[in-house]
């Protein structure tokens, strides 16, 4: 009986020792911003205490959208180009297997509860949810027309995702599709600049 009481005390205290050892890691590491370059198909690590870029890291094409878990241990970073959602292991730096998700996808919010990773979709006007456990996507949720940014509650009870206007996604749209991109499928243009342009509804200048 002694044996056996022992054997369960040791036990526990292995069970502590690494369920301390595990808040510790995540209590006391590196205060980190993370930057979607979405020319370079790449996310950079800078550390906040000495603003010192780090290595980058490769994820999917066009990344744009980046949300971390509440508990500080994963970031994931939306890629546009690719279609899928790239889970980066913030302790080691290491990207893991991306996530399929819908057309175009621009933003992505995680509950708070750590739960559930919501990502919008623009061309597909869904918005696909996560299970951040298991790195799954669900069955996508459909909304209006072009979601572009999406925030949640604190209480986690509700999802707010702000809509691209659809007269200036067309305007792109009938631009862009007659010229040098009309061999494939319409896209938002990612020569540098565009974007400032696109999001203050500047013309380009011919």
């Amino acid at each position: 009986m002694r044996t056996h009481i022992l054997t369960a005390l040791k036990a526990a205290a292995f069970l502590c020792v690494g369920l301390l050892t595990v808040m510790s890691s995540v209590l006391h590491a590196q205060p980190t911003a993370y930057v979607a370059n979405l020319d370079d198909g790449t996310v950079t690590p800078i550390d906040i205490a000495t603003n010192t870029a780090g290595t980058p890291i490769s994820v999917g094409s066009e990344p744009e959208g980046i949300a971390i878990t509440p508990d500080g241990v994963t970031a994931y970073v939306v890629n546009r180009g690719s279609n899928n959602v790239t889970p980066i292991n913030i302790a080691t730096g290491i990207a893991d297997t991306p996530i399929p998700v819908g057309n175009w996808p621009t933003a992505v919010a995680i509950t708070p509860n750590g739960v559930t990773a919501y990502v919008t979709n623009l061309s597909s006007g869904t918005v696909t949810p996560i299970t951040i456990a298991t790195g799954t996507a669900s069955t996508p949720i459909s909304v209006g027309g072009g979601p572009w940014g999406i925030a949640i509650t604190p209480d986690g009870a509700t999802r707010l995702r702000r809509q691209q206007q659809r007269r200036h996604r067309d305007a792109h749209r009938r631009r862009y599709q007659h010229g040098r991109h009309a061999h494939r499928r319409w896209q938002w243009p990612v020569r540098r600049g565009d974007h400032a342009r696109r999001r203050y509804g500047l013309r380009r200048q011919h």
